[in-house]
């Protein structure tokens, strides 16, 4: 029997039909010094890498494009399932690959040094979570990095859902009041705002199964979230 839960719960043509309206990834604060500031985050996880060949799932409209650096990378490939996305990705920086696909399911025979995903699993379900790290698995070469970034933790999801103050990022700055914190609660547990929450020992599960050394990475931008860092092993 199919539960109201599930019923309720985002799903795939959910998130298509969000995402195909918008323009901005809709981030906390979208202007030019944040996204620098989490930009220069993100950068952090794979720092100690030469990075010249990267696949991005989910760019989005290209906001974190070069303070990634990746206008400096040989070779770069963007993917999203919003067109409208990519059409201001194109604006933006005419000339760049530029790909519209569901993520979770995109493979390519093209080899990569990084596969970044950033704020974008919570949209996947663990199926959909561990066919993304099969296909990128097959596209990177043999000393590459898989970046999960931005992943909702679940130990934090009734901190998000009671509106508690963490790093000001969770309500912007306003707590609740008690009924709308208990609402906002149990609407958490029915129907998540966010999409899927993970755990450490989860990602670790996936990430073995699959050959590959994992390392997590707390986020000071969205403190609610964290990073995954994935390596084949040799």
């Amino acid at each position: 029997m199919t539960s109201m839960a599930s019923i309720l719960r985002p799903g795939r043509r959910h998130w298509r039909d969000f995402w195909s309206k918008q323009t901005t990834p809709l981030h906390a604060r979208e202007n030019t010094q944040d996204y620098q500031a989490l930009a220069a985050e993100l950068r952090l996880l794979f720092a100690d890498r030469t990075i010249d060949r990267v696949l991005e799932i989910g760019c989005g409209n290209g906001a974190l494009f070069t303070h990634l650096g990746f206008h400096t990378v040989t070779r770069y490939v963007g993917i999203d399932f919003s067109q409208a996305m990519l059409a201001e990705f194109g604006v933006r920086y005419p000339g760049v690959e530029l790909v519209e696909a569901d993520g979770a399911n995109f493979c390519s025979t093209e080899k990569f040094d990084l596969v970044l995903s950033s704020h974008v699993i919570q949209y996947w379900d663990r199926g959909q979570l561990a066919q993304h790290l099969d296909h990128a698995r097959s596209m990177i070469v043999g000393d590459g990095l898989v970046v999960l970034a931005g992943i909702p933790w679940s130990r934090m999801r009734l901190a998000h859902a009671r509106g508690d103050l963490i790093g000001g990022d969770l309500t912007g700055g306003k707590r609740r009041s008690l009924p709308m914190a208990a609402l906002s609660t149990v609407r958490e547990l029915i129907l998540p705002d966010i999409g899927h929450w993970y755990d450490f020992p989860e990602l670790k599960e996936l990430a073995t199964t699959r050959n590959f050394r994992v390392a997590f990475r707390g986020s000071g931008y969205y403190p609610s979230r964290f990073h995954a860092v994935l390596q084949p092993r040799t």
